[in-house]
């Protein structure tokens, strides 16, 4: 389904002083190079990984609740799950709400009583709660409705922050990291940041099989 984020994480899961250690790098020069690289092995494990690291605010949208086009829509699951939403990022923070387009054209917010999460799965769950019924959307509206929450391993809406990003993640992300920054021309004749080290992918797929991805 498609998700954007709508407030970015202000910090990084590895600090630039981190990365240069691991790269063995004492020296200044680089540190633009290495912060654009740290930004770009964070976003490669957490599209990988369908796993949030630090808490960031995304939107996901549905053409529709789960109930409708005959029970054919694409994004909800058929299953003993009672047609269910399932978040796009993982873990989940707090489901800020969901809201959804009416019949009149007009966004409304669904009261919280409606529904019930799951929060123990990997990447949450919304189903109805015990006697509520799904709300009619305007019909044939592309992203009728939209869910907004927050997801990361690490909450820094605390002052410290709580929370920690799996070990096998951080050293997946700074061997992608090493690795870009040690075969840059083979990087910039790809064209694109997108050559991961088989040991960065194995540590990666782990927390993918956890969610059931292949």
């Amino acid at each position: 389904m498609p998700f954007k984020i709508v407030s970015a994480p202000a910090t990084a899961p590895i600090s630039l002083d981190q990365a240069k250690a691991h790269l063995r790098v004492v020296d200044g020069d680089e540190d633009d190079l290495i912060t654009a690289l740290i930004d770009a092995a964070v976003d490669s494990c957490e599209n990988y990984t369908g796993l949030a690291m630090i808490n960031q605010t995304i939107d996901c949208y549905f053409d529709c609740f789960p109930f409708g086009h005959r029970w054919g829509y694409p994004h909800a699951r058929h299953d003993h799950h009672h047609h269910d939403f399932k978040l796009p990022r993982g873990p989940l923070l707090e489901l800020s709400g969901i809201f959804y387009t009416d019949m009149s054209g007009a966004e409304q917010t669904w009261d919280a009583s409606n529904y019930k999460v799951d929060d123990a799965s990997p990447h949450a769950r919304i189903s109805l709660a015990n006697g509520k019924s799904w709300p009619t959307t305007v019909a044939h509206q592309l992203n009728a409705v939209r869910i907004r929450f927050r997801a990361g391993y690490i909450d820094d809406a605390f002052c410290p922050p709580v929370g920690s990003v799996p070990a096998g993640l951080i050293a997946a992300m700074k061997l992608t990291l090493a690795h870009w920054y040690a075969n840059r021309e083979s990087v910039a004749s790809a064209g694109a940041l997108g050559v991961v080290p088989q040991s960065a992918q194995f540590l990666m797929q782990q927390k993918r099989a956890d969610l059931g991805m292949a």
